[in-house]
C-alpha cells in the first residue's frame, strides 16, 4: 500500500482524494464503460435500470446519476454502497489510501468503528485459542477430519471459543473496551437475574454468547469482520447446530456474502460467481482453487445480496442440495435476481439418488468433478420446466394448469424480452395452448404483481430528477452547463433577466461572474479549485453541471451535429417563453376578477399588457 501518513482532523478528505482516483475506486464496486475522453458510465446500483445513466468523470472526481439524481464524490459513493456515515467511508478510504487516522480523534472513531475493533480483536482471539488451547483440541481434530489445510485455517482465521462463560469478555475488557461496546458487538449476553425490579429484569452483568465452538469469522467487502458463525463442537439442547452473530452496527446478514472479501477477484476474472450454502462449501472449493465461490449461509437470496453480485458479474450459478422448485423461500431470492437481470443457472449434482454438497464432492471426487459440476450447469427456467416436467402428466388439464400456473409468475419476472419470449413459446408448446392466451394471463399478472409498486429510487427520464424539479430548473441547468463548457456565449446573459434564474443558480451565476472579473479569463478546473475554499456544495453542482453536458454529447448518434451555440439560444429562448406564459396566465386570473368588478380601466389595461406579452411570445 506504500507510506502510511498520519492526519491531522481537517486535512483527511482532501489527503486521501489526492491518493486515490475516483475511477479506481467505484471499479470496485461497479462495472465501468468509457463514455467519452474522460469519462465512464455504468447502470446505477442505486436504482434498477437497463440502460448506463450513472456518469464518472476522471477529471472532475464526481459521480452523477442522470436518472435518480444521486451524485457526489469518492466519499458519497462509499457511503451510499456500503449504507456507512462519512466517518466509517472515510476509515474505508484512508485504509486505501495509505492514510492513517489517529484513533485519539474522536471524530475518526465512531460506534461502528469501536465494534469493527472489538470484532477483529475477537477473531485474532478465537484464532490463538484454535491453535494452541489445550482444550482447543477437539476443534482442531474436526478440523483435520473436514481435511483442511493449515493455510486455509489461516486465510479464514478458523477459530475455537473456548467453553467458559466469561473468558473473551475479560479478555477484551483488559484491552480496554466498554461493557457497552462489548454489548454492542453481539459477542456477549445480558445476564438476567429471575426477579422483576420495576418491571425489568435486574441486569447482573455478561456472558459469552459462543462457548466450545468452532468459530467462522464473516468478512465484508472491506475484509472488515462483521460477524462470526460459529459451529457446535457437542450436541447442546436448545441450541442450534450453527449459531450466527445478532444484528449489529457492523452485521447484518441480508448485505453479506460470505467469502465475497476472497473472491471479488475472481469472479470478475471468471464473469461468474457461484453461490452455495455453507461455509464449509466455500472453504472447500477456496482450498481447491476455485474461488469464485460464495455462501448465503442458509438464507434466501435479498435485494441487498443481488446488489453486491452486480458489482462483480451478471452471471450467477447456485449449487445447493434442496429441491429450488418447493424452496419458497430460495425462489423468492431467485425471482429478485431474474428481475434484476442477472443470468441464473442452477446444479444439483446427484450420486446414488442423493444431492451432494461440493464439500463432500471435492473430498469424495475430487476438484475436477467440482469443476464439471460447474461447467455443466443449466438455465434456471430450464430447471424449472424440467422440475415441473418430471413430476406433471400433460395429457392432464389439471396439470397444463398447474405447470401454467408455476411457470408464468417465473417468466414474467424474465428482464430480457427475447429469452422471456422464448420460455413463453416453450411454455405454449408443452401445453398446447397459444401464446397469445399465455400474454393475456401474463398481462394479469403484471397488473396483479406487487412488484408493479414504484420503488423510491424509480428513474425518471434522463436528466430529470427524482425531486420533479420543473422545467424551469432543468433548462436553467443545462444553460449553465453549456455556457461553463463553453466560456464565450457568457455574454449572452448580459442582456437576459437573471431575475429568472433560481437561488441556486444565481449564486453560481454570482461566483462565475466575480471570478471572470478577476482573473478575465474562465478555466473551469482553476474556477471549481477557488469555489470549493468558500462552498464545497456549489463546486459539486457545478462540476455536475458540466458533467451533464459532456454525457449528452458522448451519448448522441454518430454524425449527429451538436453546436453549444445553438443549444444556449434554445435554452434561453425556452426560459423566456416560460416567462411570459406564466405571466400571461397571471394576467388572465387578474382579467376576470376586474370583469367581476366591472372595472373597465383595469380590464383595459390589462388586456393592453396581455397584447404586448402575447407579441412577444410570437417571435
Amino acid at each position: 500500500m506504500g507510506r502510511v501518513e498520519k492526519i491531522m482532523f481537517g486535512k483527511p478528505s482532501e489527503e486521501i482524494k489526492e491518493k486515490l482516483d475516483i475511477i479506481d475506486v467505484i471499479s470496485e464496486y461497479i462495472q465501468l464503460q468509457p463514455a467519452g475522453m474522460n469519462n465512464f458510465k455504468a447502470r446505477c446500483p442505486f436504482h434498477n435500470e437497463k440502460t448506463p445513466s450513472l456518469f464518472v468523470s476522471k477529471d472532475k472526481q464526481i459521480f452523477k446519476c442522470f436518472g435518480c439524481s444521486v451524485g457526489g464524490d469518492i466519499f458519497t459513493f462509499v457511503m451510499k454502497m456500503e449504507g456507512l456515515e462519512f466517518v466509517d467511508a472515510l476509515r474505508i478510504l484512508a485504509n486505501k489510501a495509505g492514510v492513517e487516522l489517529k484513533r485519539e480523534q474522536p471524530e475518526f472513531y465512531s460506534k461502528r468503528a469501536k465494534v469493527l475493533e472489538i470484532l477483529k480483536l475477537s477473531a485474532e482471539y478465537y484464532h490463538q485459542a484454535l491453535l494452541k488451547s489445550k482444550s482447543g483440541q477437539i476443534a482442531r481434530d474436526y478440523i483435520i477430519s473436514r481435511k483442511l489445510k493449515p493455510e486455509t485455517v489461516q486465510q479464514f482465521k478458523l477459530g475455537f471459543s473456548p467453553d467458559d462463560w466469561e473468558m473473551l469478555s475479560r479478555f477484551l475488557r483488559s484491552r480496554g473496551f466498554k461493557d457497552d461496546e462489548i454489548l454492542a458487538s453481539g459477542l456477549v449476553v445480558p445476564r438476567r437475574s429471575n426477579q422483576e425490579t420495576e418491571n425489568r429484569k435486574q441486569n447482573l452483568g455478561y456472558y459469552d454468547r459462543f462457548r466450545f465452538r468452532l468459530m467462522f469469522p464473516i468478512w465484508d467487502g472491506q475484509n472488515n469482520v462483521v460477524g462470526f458463525t460459529a459451529r457446535q463442537l457437542r450436541e447442546e439442547k436448545n441450541m442450534g447446530k450453527y449459531i450466527n452473530t445478532p444484528q449489529s452496527l457492523a452485521y447484518d446478514k441480508s448485505r453479506v456474502l460470505y467469502g465475497l472479501n476472497f473472491a471479488k477477484s475472481e469472479i470478475r476474472r471468471e464473469d461468474q460467481v457461484i453461490i452455495v450454502e455453507g461455509n464449509m462449501d466455500v472453504i472447500a472449493s477456496h482450498q481447491a482453487n476455485v474461488t469464485n465461490v460464495v455462501a448465503s449461509s442458509g438464507t434466501a437470496l435479498t435485494s441487498m445480496q443481488i446488489d453486491l453480485i452486480k458489482r462483480y458479474t451478471n452471471n450467477v450459478v447456485f449449487s445447493f442440495d434442496m429441491d429450488l422448485a418447493g424452496n419458497m423461500a430460495t425462489q423468492r431470492g431467485i425471482d429478485l435476481a431474474l428481475e434484476s437481470g442477472l443470468n441464473i443457472k442452477v446444479t444439483m449434482p446427484e450420486k446414488d439418488g442423493k444431492v451432494k454438497d461440493p464439500d463432500d464432492i471435492i473430498k469424495t471426487e475430487g476438484v475436477k468433478v467440482w469443476k464439471d459440476v460447474i461447467n455443466s450447469a443449466k438455465s434456471i427456467m430450464d430447471y424449472y420446466f424440467e422440475s415441473n416436467l418430471s413430476k406433471l402428466d400433460l395429457a392432464k388439464v389439471e396439470d397444463k394448469k398447474a405447470m401454467a400456473k408455476f411457470l408464468l409468475p417465473k417468466i414474467k419476472k424474465i428482464s430480457d424480452k427475447v429469452e422471456q419470449a422464448f420460455y413463453l413459446q416453450k411454455l405454449a408448446g408443452l401445453i398446447s395452448v397459444g401464446e397469445d392466451v399465455l400474454r393475456d394471463e401474463m398481462r394479469i399478472l403484471v397488473e396483479r404483481s406487487e412488484y408493479k409498486k414504484p420503488s423510491a429510487f424509480a428513474p425518471t427520464a434522463v436528466g430529470a430528477s427524482a425531486d420533479n424539479e420543473s422545467e424551469t430548473d432543468l433548462l436553467q441547468e443545462r444553460l449553465f452547463g453549456l455556457i461553463m463548457s463553453n466560456f464565450h456565449n457568457f455574454k449572452k446573459l448580459e442582456n437576459f433577466d437573471l431575475g429568472l434564474f433560481n437561488e441556486r443558480i444565481t449564486s453560481l451565476y454570482k461566483e462565475i461572474k466575480a471570478y471572470y472579473n478577476n482573473t478575465k479569463s474562465f478555466e473551469f478546473h482553476s474556477f471549481c479549485s477557488e469555489l470549493e475554499k468558500d462552498s464545497a456544495g456549489l463546486t459539486l453542482f457545478a462540476k455536475e453541471l458540466v458533467l451533464g453536458i459532456e454525457k449528452e454529447q458522448s451519448q448522441r448518434e454518430r454524425g449527429e451535429i451538436f453546436v453549444p451555440n445553438d443549444e444556449i439560444d434554445k435554452c434561453l429562448k425556452r426560459l423566456i417563453e416560460i416567462d411570459l406564459k406564466k405571466k400571461m396566465v397571471e394576467i388572465e386570473a387578474e382579467m376576470r376578477n376586474a370583469e367581476v368588478a366591472k372595472d373597465v380601466k383595469k380590464v383595459t389595461e390589462l388586456s393592453t399588457q396581455f397584447n404586448i406579452l402575447s407579441q412577444k411570445l410570437k417571435y
